[in-house]
């Protein structure tokens, strides 16, 4: 499992890759045989008080090739990781969840009925 992180508009420190890294990790870990790669775009917006100024985008690549992608939004860097992530974390295991069942074939389409 490849994980890339990048930022728009925020830097990405050392310690915050780490700390996504880590948190990737606790969040999509138990699914790393089936996802191929994770990319992370944490964006960081206006300043307006009492409004969500950092957006997370995370694309998931499956292995078997099809992907899916979440963006959330938070009031600073950490909640909005945890908020996109978690939100992946239900999809992946959902869209799993379908495929094993015969609801989706590899590509991520339904099957004919």
């Amino acid at each position: 499992m490849r994980v890339r992180i990048r930022g728009q508009k925020t830097e990405i420190t050392d310690r915050l890759r780490e700390l996504a890294h880590r948190r990737i990790g606790f969040a999509l870990g138990r699914y790393a045989g089936a996802i191929d790669e994770i990319s992370l775009v944490l964006v960081e917006g206006g300043e307006a008080a009492g409004h969500e100024r950092v957006r997370c985008l995370v694309s998931v690549s499956f292995a078997r090739g099809q992907g899916m992608k979440v963006e959330q939004t938070g009031g600073d860097v950490s909640t909005a990781l945890d908020a996109a992530l978690e939100s992946a974390a239900r999809g992946v295991q959902r869209r799993l969840e379908l495929r094993q069942r015969g609801f989706l074939h590899d590509d991520g389409e339904e099957p004919p009925q």
